[in-house]
């Protein structure tokens, strides 16, 4: 809690995952929550928080699929928004966005 990451370079994105559990455990899949221990090859879902200046295909808010065994997971990370208010995410991951699957919306049926 140090300092506040307020900008990342080149294609590098911070996502907040919006398909874990509260306690970070377990990931959910429909109405189903997976142990995050037995499916270590799973696919995610986050949600861009901050992205450097070389990401062409994402934009901030948007939701996006990556695979789980790429990127540096964090947790408690506090970031500047471009409104510069100084937000933490509870468990994020940064990702280059070479890494993405691709961009999803939320199915609210």
């Amino acid at each position: 809690q140090d300092h506040v990451v307020t900008s990342l370079f080149d294609d590098l994105l911070l996502a907040e995952y919006t398909d874990v559990s509260p306690d970070g455990t377990a990931i959910k899949r429909g109405d189903i929550w997976i142990p995050l221990n037995t499916a270590p090859k799973a696919w995610r879902i986050g949600k861009v928080l901050i992205k450097g200046s070389g990401c062409k295909n994402v934009t901030v808010g948007e939701h996006i699929v990556f695979p789980c065994d790429k990127g540096v997971p964090v947790s408690k990370l506090q970031y500047k928004t471009k409104s510069g208010k100084v937000e933490t995410v509870k468990y994020g991951i940064f990702l280059n966005e070479e890494r993405l699957f691709g961009a999803c919306v939320p199915n609210d049926q």
